[in-house]
C-alpha cells in the first residue's frame, strides 16, 4: 500500500501533535526541512532526538538542529539553497541560516542581490 507524502498544512499539524509544546519555534523550519518526508519517518526522527537529548543531557532543540544539519548536509547545494531562502523568508538570519544548511552567507547574499535586481529590471 502506497501512502502520500504529507503536504504542508498537514505536515504542520503533524509536527504540532509530535513536538507538543517542546520545540514549538522549530516547526515551521521542520516542516521545510521534512517536506517529502513520510510520517512515519518524521515522528521516527522526531523519536530519535528526544532519546538523544536524553542521553547527551541536551535540549531537544539542540538535537533537532542536529538532524536538520544532518539532513541538508547529504542534499544537493541546489536544495539547500532553496531550504535557505525559505528560512530567510521566515525570519531566520543569514549566520543561523548558513549554520544549519552549510549554504555561505555570500552566497545568500549574492542570491538575494540577483533576486533583487530581477525585480527591480521586471518592474522597469
Amino acid at each position: 500500500i502506497m501512502f502520500e507524502l504529507p503536504e504542508s498544512e498537514a505536515l504542520r499539524r503533524g509536527l504540532d501533535r509530535m513536538l507538543g509544546d517542546d520545540a514549538r519555534e522549530l516547526k515551521d523550519t521542520l516542516a521545510i526541512v521534512m517536506a517529502g518526508i513520510s510520517f512515519s519517518d518524521i515522528e521516527r526522527e522526531i523519536r530519535r532526538a528526544r532519546r538523544q537529548a536524553v542521553l547527551s543531557k541536551t535540549t531537544l532543540i539542540q538535537s533537532l538542529d542536529g538532524f536538520i544539519k544532518d539532513h541538508l548536509s547529504k542534499k544537493k547545494i541546489a536544495y539547500r539553497k532553496a531550504v535557505a531562502k525559505q528560512l530567510m523568508d521566515i525570519g531566520y538570519s543569514q549566520r543561523r541560516v548558513s549554520d544549519l544548511t552549510g549554504v555561505s552567507r555570500d552566497t545568500m547574499r549574492t542570491e538575494a542581490f540577483a533576486n533583487r535586481k530581477d525585480e527591480i529590471d521586471a518592474e522597469n
